[in-house]
C-alpha cells in the first residue's frame, strides 16, 4: 500500500508538473526528460519512468489530477487505519469477514 501511495503521489504531481509547465516533454531526448524527472524528485519504478512517461494523453488532466489526489488521500487514512489497529484486531476483522462470506 505504501508503494502503491508513492506511485500515485508522483503520479499527480508529474500531471500538475506537465500543466504548469515545470516538467517539459516536447522537442526533448529522453535523456533531458529524464534528468527534469531527477530534478522533480520523482520516484523510478522498476529502474524506469515508464509509467510515468507513458501515460496516455487523455490522462494528463486537472481532472485526472483531481482523482489520484482523492485516491491519494483515501490510501493514506487507509494507511493510518492499519497503522492504529493491532494485530489481533486486524485478526478478528478477518474472522469476522470470512464469517460474513460463508
Amino acid at each position: 500500500m505504501r508503494e502503491n501511495l508513492i506511485y500515485l503521489s508522483a503520479r499527480a504531481r508529474f500531471i500538475l508538473g506537465l500543466i504548469k509547465e515545470e516538467i517539459v516533454v516536447k522537442e526533448k531526448t529522453d535523456e533531458e526528460v529524464e534528468e527534469q524527472l531527477v530534478a522533480y524528485e520523482l520516484p523510478k519504478k522498476d529502474d524506469s519512468y515508464d509509467y510515468l512517461v507513458n501515460m496516455p494523453i487523455k490522462k494528463m488532466t486537472k481532472a485526472e489530477v483531481e482523482k489520484l489526489k482523492k485516491e491519494v488521500d483515501d490510501l493514506v487514512i487507509k494507511i493510518n487505519t492499519l497503522d492504529k489497529t493491532s494485530i489481533q484486531q486486524l485478526y478478528l476483522n478477518d474472522l469476522d469477514a470470512l464469517t460474513e462470506y460463508f
